[in-house]
């Protein structure tokens, strides 16, 4: 899947849930995670839980890219978000009002599968705070 695909995906998820600005749907997930946590404490028995899971990987593709300075990975098998530096040693920063790329001395890199994530979120642990989860995801990582 391309990224112009994901951030069209993650645009549509998040105007059915009131959002309205498509730029800041895609730089500034972050703003977006009640409204997020909101849908999925509603989510009834019969709802698609494949869509469901679809649409938490792409939301968490972009919170971890903005939050945990990642970047895209893609391979023949499947996306990943990567964690930490790149293969040149370079840092991803996005912030609400810029997109920066770093040259840093050194820094812990971790691969993180958003679709897994969403996975073992949905099935395991759907009461715990959405954000919360991520940011415990992403220590245990680090």
């Amino acid at each position: 899947m391309t990224n112009e695909r994901i951030w069209q995906s993650l645009v549509n998820f998040l105007s059915g849930l009131g959002g309205t600005y498509p730029v800041s749907m895609i730089y500034d997930t972050q703003s977006y995670m009640p409204a997020v946590e909101e849908y999925l404490s509603n989510l009834q028995v019969g709802e698609d839980i494949s869509k469901t899971k679809f649409y938490l990987d792409v939301f968490w593709d972009e919170y971890i890219n903005q939050n945990y300075s990642g970047y895209w990975k893609h391979t023949n098998d499947h996306s990943v978000v990567m964690v930490g530096l790149d293969e040149d040693g370079w840092v991803y920063k996005t912030t609400p009002s810029q997109i920066s790329i770093e040259k840093v001395g050194s820094c812990t890199s971790f691969e993180v599968n958003p679709f897994d994530l969403a996975s073992k979120y949905l099935s395991e642990a759907k009461k715990i705070v959405l954000s919360g989860f991520v940011n415990e995801y992403i220590k245990s990582k680090a």
